[in-house]
């Protein structure tokens, strides 16, 4: 009877560990996973699980509301004041692709490729047309707007905009409030002193 119960709870844990961590999910992912290995495919990630899920792959999203987010956040009057969601839900660690993007809640490492992106902390490449901010980013970022509190790497675009920058600057408006590296553009200020065309 021993070994049939040790047995039973061998065979409960097995079923209950596969449906935790999948190879292949839709998303949203359902609350009960926690881990896919492999390729997640849908309209993004809604949903409010108890733990964090965690995107070991490829992360395809679409999103079809996406240009009247984009357009409501521009309308919102600034991406730094628009609410997010500070508790990381996803990490995504490989390569997220997505029409939309994220309004916080989400942890990218590897490649991050979408029209927009709010993420708590990122690591790598991002590329965002719209705009690209966020809490800790270390990597290169390109964007229309790019704002990170603490940005270690490269800000390409239009508009850079940091708290603390380890890094370089590169767009027509650039500014920080603490800087270890470059400014390239046509106004950059660094809590020190603003100039034209180059800043250190």
């Amino acid at each position: 009877m021993k070994t049939f119960m040790i047995c039973l709870m061998s065979l409960i844990s097995i079923a209950t560990q596969a449906q935790e961590t999948k190879i292949f999910s839709l998303s949203p992912m359902t609350k009960n996973t926690q881990k896919v290995n492999g390729l997640v495919v849908g309209i993004g990630h809604f949903q409010e699980p108890d733990h964090v899920q965690t995107i070991n792959g490829v992360n395809l999203d679409v999103m079809v509301f996406s240009p009247l987010i984009t357009m409501l956040t521009f309308m919102y009057g600034s991406i730094d004041k628009y609410p997010h969601d500070e508790r990381t839900k996803i990490i995504s660690n490989g390569l997220n692709l997505g029409i939309g993007g994220y309004m916080g809640g989400v942890e990218h490492n590897g490649a991050s490729v979408s029209l927009y992106n709010i993420t708590n902390k990122s690591t790598g490449l991002g590329i965002h047309p719209a705009f690209n901010a966020g809490k800790y980013s270390q990597g290169l970022n390109l964007a229309l707007y790019n704002k990170h509190d603490y940005m270690t790497g490269v800000q390409i675009g239009l508009v850079n905009k940091s708290t603390q920058l380890k890094g370089v600057q590169i767009g027509l408006f650039n500014r920080t409030n603490a800087l270890k590296g470059l400014q390239l553009g046509f106004i950059n200020s660094n809590g020190k002193r603003t100039l034209p065309f180059i800043n250190f």
